[in-house]
């Protein structure tokens, strides 16, 4: 998956992980793979994001604070 079907864009990603070092790494490695990624640490982060800016997927930690 490496471009989405409509525009021909990047894929856009959506990370949402409370742990920084695992938020971080995630993200480059997305990155280094060619796919666009925007990040949140918790739940309403990741809903703010969604608001502003459409994604393709999100990941996201199923434990979070």
């Amino acid at each position: 998956m490496e471009k989405n079907g409509n525009s021909g864009s990047q894929t856009r990603i959506l990370i949402v992980e409370d742990n920084v070092e695992i938020r971080d790494m995630l993200k480059e490695t997305m990155v280094l793979s060619g796919f666009e990624c925007l990040t949140a640490g918790n739940g309403r982060e990741a809903l703010e994001c969604l608001a502003e800016s459409p994604v393709d997927v999100v990941l996201t930690d199923i434990q979070m604070p």
